[in-house]
């Protein structure tokens, strides 16, 4: 099985910390990296490896992969938390290629992304309260 790890943070840039794996020590991962477009909420690192929403803005934080996940599990680490908003993380899954899109199309609201035509899967609250150094790890199989 293939394992990626990719970094995220719904974060202030301020609380960013170097990151430590801690649940998945005997995993050696293979990055995965961020697509170019994104929210326009949100900046990417030069690796895009490490996704930082902006200080005080809370919509628009979407990031997507560079590539398409398929039979792989995917581990998503907090490096950074902003307790300026309530609310958890969001994620998903679409057979939308980010190339097609505009970050000009994205709603305030993930669940308009469900209005479109390509398939998107949206879990909002994902993880409601986040600890620094938390891992999120999903399994996306061929059948989904």
């Amino acid at each position: 099985m293939a394992s990626n790890h990719h970094n995220s943070s719904s974060t202030n840039a301020n609380t960013t910390m170097v990151p430590i794996v801690r649940f998945h020590k005997n995993v050696d991962f293979t990055p995965v990296f961020f697509h170019d477009i994104c929210g326009h909420n949100v900046c990417l690192d030069s690796e895009k490896t490490v996704a930082v929403r902006l200080p005080e803005e809370y919509c628009n934080g979407y990031v997507f992969t560079s590539r398409p996940i398929s039979n792989e599990i995917i581990v998503i680490q907090i490096l950074g938390i902003d307790r300026y908003y309530e609310g958890g993380l969001a994620f998903g899954f679409t057979t939308c290629d980010p190339a097609n899109l505009s970050h000009e199309e994205f709603p305030d609201d993930a669940d308009q992304f469900l209005d479109r035509r390509e398939y998107w899967v949206v879990n909002k609250d994902v993880c409601r309260v986040s600890d620094i150094g938390d891992e999120l790890s999903f399994y996306l199989t061929t059948e989904g």
